[in-house]
């Protein structure tokens, strides 16, 4: 009898394992590389952001130069490779003592988003001011087959979605 019992709960702790592990696997790790990061944003941000983020995805160089000089960054336009490529443009607003970076990128294939796990550089205290950053960052284009917004995580609080968008 207690042999039994035994093979019930192994089995059912095996089967609650896998069902967790089952769920925590629809979101998957891409790798990215931070091309640029300047304090800048476009001239017309507080017009079109929306829940304090501008986010725009190129394809092309033509389309990448137009969002460089759009997001009025100042280092000169880089060449790049666009074999398989897409660049992101994310615009939004730091503390000015607390600058933001980006810690991770996932896909979740379920909720068709790429999530972009915010880094606060916040071992001290922020300033509450509201000071602009433009991050641009490169992927695969073919983790974003399936996406249609992104998530940032860890946004001054917040986790805003947005609809992933080329204008």
């Amino acid at each position: 009898m207690r042999a039994k019992l035994f093979k019930f709960i192994v089995a059912l702790n095996i089967i609650c394992v896998g069902l967790m592990g089952c769920s925590s696997s629809n979101k998957q790790k891409v790798a990215f590389e931070v091309i640029g990061t300047e304090k800048t944003l476009p001239a017309n941000f507080y017009d079109v952001a929306n829940q304090g983020v501008v986010v725009k995805v190129v394809y092309d160089s033509e389309a990448f130069k137009e969002q460089w000089s759009h997001f009025g960054l100042q280092e000169n336009v880089p060449d790049y490779q666009w074999d398989n490529t897409v660049v992101i443009f994310l615009g939004l607003i730091e503390s000015g003592s607390c600058p933001i970076g980006i810690n991770a990128v996932k896909v979740s294939s379920e909720e068709s988003e790429l999530i972009v796990q915010l880094d606060l550089d916040s071992e001290r205290p922020c300033t509450d001011d509201a000071t602009p950053r433009s991050i641009i960052f490169t992927l695969d284009a073919r983790e974003l087959s399936e996406v249609t917004k992104i998530k940032l995580e860890n946004y001054n609080g917040l986790n805003p979605v947005l609809e992933l968008s080329e204008k």
